[in-house]
């Protein structure tokens, strides 16, 4: 069982190392994209940063 165990490990762990291959390939332009839910987003940051939480 701990052998099975091993063998789902390594090829998560391949797996998600290829994954990123293609992400900081320089011949690539990729977009991160972050969608907030409240519309005043900008002034909730601007506060947290204020109140020295980020």
């Amino acid at each position: 069982m701990k052998k099975f165990y091993i063998i789902v490990i390594a090829v998560f762990w391949v797996f998600s190392t290829n994954a990123q291959n293609d992400f900081y390939d320089e011949d690539n332009i990729n977009t991160i994209e972050i969608f907030f839910v409240q519309s005043n987003w900008d002034q909730l940051m601007d506060n947290n940063y204020a109140a020295g939480n980020g």
